[in-house]
């Protein structure tokens, strides 16, 4: 439910959601040092488990970081954020031309929505 106008459910009035996904994906995008596990990389090993289980650990552990420094709603991890890099999100099509999907969620303090945003990391050279 990134993006798009939300209605606040105690006021009723309209908030922009946006501007939380828009700051979410600049966190992962700008701040986050462990998407570096991604360069560079050739098109075969965009389909290996290897690479999805430290992209998963990587991004996980950043994640974490965020949320003891009280970043997210939720008591636990798993109710305020996740990490999806698998068969799932990269499938042997994407692989095939030269992409690698990574999901990540996350509850932000406000609002009240869950933030989903998806990266796609491209083998270098290709379009």
């Amino acid at each position: 439910m990134a993006g798009g106008d939300a209605q606040d459910p105690k006021s009723g009035a309209a908030r922009d959601s946006g501007v939380v996904a828009d700051r979410g994906a600049r966190i992962l995008g700008e701040e986050c040092t462990p998407l570096q596990v991604l360069r560079p990389r050739s098109r075969c090993s965009w389909g290996d488990e290897q690479l999805w289980g430290e992209i998963r650990l990587s991004i996980g552990a950043f994640m974490q970081s965020l949320f003891l420094k009280g970043a997210f709603r939720g008591t636990t991890p798993s109710r305020a954020y996740f990490v999806k890099c698998d068969s799932d999100t990269t499938t042997q099509a994407d692989v095939a031309q030269g992409r690698l999907n990574i999901v990540v969620g996350f509850a932000p303090l406000k609002p009240a929505e869950f933030v989903i945003i998806t990266l796609q990391q491209m083998v270098p050279g290709e379009d």
